[in-house]
């Protein structure tokens, strides 16, 4: 999955956007990708992992918000192309 959309579906049965989420993925192997059948998209159905995920919210909301959110990923890995360290905060650990 690449893009996500979340509507509002309004009281006169219209829906409306509310936010969208884009995903940028590198070409490593997905160690939680064993955890697919959860079903939740983005971290657990790709093949790889996410390098880059942009938020972006299409309705009015405080000007302190900003209406578009980006979270960039770096990753570490292991000689089999699993990642072994994520942002150099996430350690991952492999038995």
């Amino acid at each position: 999955m690449i893009k996500e959309l979340h509507y509002w579906i309004l009281a006169s049965r219209d829906s409306e956007l509310q936010t969208t989420t884009e995903y940028e993925f590198e070409d490593k192997q997905n160690p939680y990708k064993v955890f697919n059948t959860l079903m939740i998209p983005g971290r657990y159905t790709n093949s790889n992992n996410i390098i880059k995920k942009t938020y972006t919210i299409h309705f009015e909301v405080d000007q302190s918000i900003d209406k578009v959110q980006i979270t960039e990923n770096t990753y570490r890995y292991n000689s089999q192309g699993y990642p072994i360290s994520k942002n150099d905060s996430e350690t991952y650990v492999y038995y």
